[in-house]
């Protein structure tokens, strides 16, 4: 399945609070 780009961006997004 292909992202798109806003679903890639969101994930990055969700991924770096997790990091904090």
């Amino acid at each position: 399945a292909d992202l798109s780009d806003a679903d890639l961006r969101f994930a990055d997004f969700s991924l770096a609070n997790v990091a904090k």
